[in-house]
């Protein structure tokens, strides 16, 4: 695996991780919308630091794992599919 460089993180984060050695996410507000027939349902919407941490993780995860995947993996990357994968099925029979 490669050399990894973490960007500095943001003051709340930083704090909170040096004083509980932990990040703890914030609940989410939840908010009761009405539906078209008279009932309602929740939503809930998540606090921004907490989007912030969770799109901080994906991107360090992503840099980690994404070098361990062969160029012809698909499964579960971003801008390849299913049909990618069949795609190169096709290429590679035609080729034996």
């Amino acid at each position: 695996m490669g050399v990894f460089v973490i960007p500095p993180l943001p003051s709340f984060l930083s704090e909170s991780l040096q004083t509980a050695g932990a990040y703890r996410a914030q609940p989410s507000r939840r908010v009761m919308i009405p539906k078209g027939d008279g009932k309602q349902r929740p939503l809930a919407t998540v606090a921004r630091k907490d989007k912030i941490v969770q799109k901080a993780t994906l991107a360090m995860l992503k840099s980690i794992h994404e070098e361990g995947f062969l160029g012809f993996s698909c499964g579960f990357r971003p801008g390849r599919s299913q049909h990618d994968a069949l795609d190169a099925l096709v290429v590679a029979d035609l080729r034996t």
